[in-house]
Parts: C-alpha cells; structure tokens; sequence
C-alpha cells in the first residue's frame, strides 16, 4: 500500500532543494552582474563613490557583527558534536580555531594594505608580486562568499537574500580598494580573478560540499568574517582618504542591525 506521506514529504524536499538550488544560482549570477556593472557606474555624471564604500562597509560590518558571529556560537557546538577529529570534538578547540582564522584573514588584508598604501601615498603603485597577492586575496575573498551560498540557500533563502545583496556591495569597498592601489594594473581582465572566484566557490559549495553545513564552511566565513572587518575599518577609519561618507555608513550599520532583528522576530513567531 502507497504511504501517500511519505510520498508527499519526498517531493517537498525535492521542490525545496531546487528552490534553494536556483536561489543560490541566481545569486551568484548577481555576483557576477556586478562585478560587470561597477566600473561602469563609475562613469556616471552623479555617481557617488564614497557612499557606496560606506553604504558596504556599513552593512557588511552589520552582518560579522550581527550575523555571522552569532552562528558561529551556534553552529560550532553542532558540528563538534559530529565531528570525527578529536580536536574538534571539544567546543573551546574549535571555537579558538574559527576566531584564529578570523584574525587571520584581518591580519592577511593589513599586511597587504600597508604594503600598498606606503607607494599609493606617494602616488606610486606596489610592485608585480604586491599586485598578485592582492588580486589572489580578492579571488579567495570571492570564493569564500559564494562558496557557503547554496548552504545558506539550505537553511533559509530569505537569510541569503540579504546576505547576497550586502555582498553586491560590499564588492564595490573590494573593487575600489584593488582600483585605488593600482590604478594602472587592475583592469577587466584583472576583475575576471574575483569572477572566476565567485564562479568556482559556487560549483564548489553546491556539487562537492552539498550544501550541508561543515568545518570548512564555518571556516571559510570566519576568513571571511575577518577580511571584512579590516576592510570596512580601513575605509571608514582613513586608509584610503577622502573616499568614504559617514552618515551613509551609520544608516547602512543601523538598517542592517534592524533588518537582522526583524528576522529573529519573524523566526521566532
């Protein structure tokens, strides 16, 4: 005899896996949209670009802070519950391991400013292998957030929704920084690096990874996390000069705080 809801629970997960396939799809797409449309709404008459550094160093300081940290303290103890490698077994070890890899990727990004800073001071570009690291930086900053889309997808699409949106923006204060260093380096062929990192993570994370939450994944944010504190910091706290707008980022960081609360409310009901 058919079970007849057993059958009706199969296609529901089938139908909510290719909404969440499609979701993640679409959004990378976006990725990729902007990274096209950014040096061309530099040319715009009105196009301000310090209100677009702040507007995404604000909201992407919003989601380490109000988002991203946040589920580390609860996706940790889930994932050392599962794990097989001992280390990881305890929740002390592998908490100190995901903000280790933060203070990595913040510290990894202050190098390579202040390398590159010392010569754009001077009106003067870093050298090839300066240039390099910070294309492969960007490249793997790109990965990073593409490659936890269909994961987010998984759990909650409007949660992705916002994510990938304040992402699209936060790739202008990452193609600004690359643009305003080395001016006569990064180009169109040099954006197609954070393009193919985009691409990849997300092949990545929807056909390898699954979707399914995992150390890697925890990892990769926690770089991720770090990358963007360092970022949004250099651009509101003057490493790059007179290229950023301070009510624009206090509106972002207030608008991002009351967009996360909104969903804790809506999930709790």
């Amino acid at each position: 005899m058919l079970d007849f809801q057993h059958i009706k629970h199969y296609f529901t997960v089938i139908t909510e896996s290719q909404e969440a396939f499609i979701a993640s799809l679409l959004c990378t797409l976006g990725f990729v949209l902007v990274h096209w449309a950014i040096p061309r709404l530099r040319q715009l008459d009105n196009f301000n670009e310090g209100i677009l550094n702040s507007v995404g160093a604000g909201l992407a300081l919003g989601y380490v802070f109000l988002f991203a940290m946040p589920s580390f303290l609860v996706q940790v103890p889930k994932l050392a519950q599962n794990s097989t490698v001992p280390f990881f077994q305890s929740q002390r070890n592998f908490l100190f391991v995901t903000f280790f890899v933060v203070l990595i990727g913040f510290f990894q990004v202050y190098i390579l400013e202040k390398i590159a800073h010392k010569k754009t001071k001077h009106g003067l570009e870093a050298g090839t292998l300066v240039y390099a690291c910070h294309l492969a930086q960007a490249t793997f900053s790109s990965f990073s957030i593409s490659v936890v889309m269909q994961t987010m997808a998984e759990q909650s699409i409007p949660a992705l929704l916002l994510f990938s949106v304040v992402m699209m923006v936060y790739f202008g204060l990452n193609d600004h920084t690359l643009r305003h260093h080395f001016p006569n380096r990064f180009d169109h062929l040099g954006r197609l690096w954070p393009v193919f990192g985009v691409l990849s993570g997300w092949v990545i994370g929807t056909f390898v990874l699954q979707g399914h939450p995992s150390v890697i994944v925890v990892l990769l944010k926690a770089y991720l996390a770090g990358t963007i504190l360092i970022n949004s910091a250099k651009n509101e706290f003057s490493m790059i000069e007179g290229h950023s707008h301070f009510p624009a980022f206090i509106i972002s960081l207030g608008l991002k705080a009351g967009i996360v609360l909104l969903m804790f409310l809506l999930d709790g009901r």
